[in-house]
């Protein structure tokens, strides 16, 4: 083989060498890549779920209230029977 052919094979060499070093950089970048988009994925879920539960949350908080002033009101009405039978009693 003469110096001409052993430069220009181990230039083919050097560049495939490089393109081997790229297309694992490459699937590395893509792997990373695709982690990401699984990562942001699953946060996107997870802010999905907050949201719903915060919704849900607020629902509950005024299904509470509505409780509590149902609850004041029967007080009341039991209070205002209280101080009738107190009265008729007294």
């Amino acid at each position: 083989m003469g110096i001409d052919q052993k430069e220009t094979l181990m230039s083919c060499i050097q560049v495939q060498n490089r393109v081997l070093d790229a297309a694992t950089k490459n699937k590395t970048v893509v792997d990373m890549q695709t982690s990401l988009y699984e990562v942001v994925e699953s946060v996107s879920d997870g802010l999905k779920r907050m949201r719903s539960l915060n919704s849900k949350i607020t629902e509950d908080k005024a299904t509470r209230m509505e409780y509590k002033k149902e609850i004041k009101t029967a007080k009341d009405v039991m209070g205002g029977y209280d101080a009738k039978a107190a009265g008729q009693l007294g």
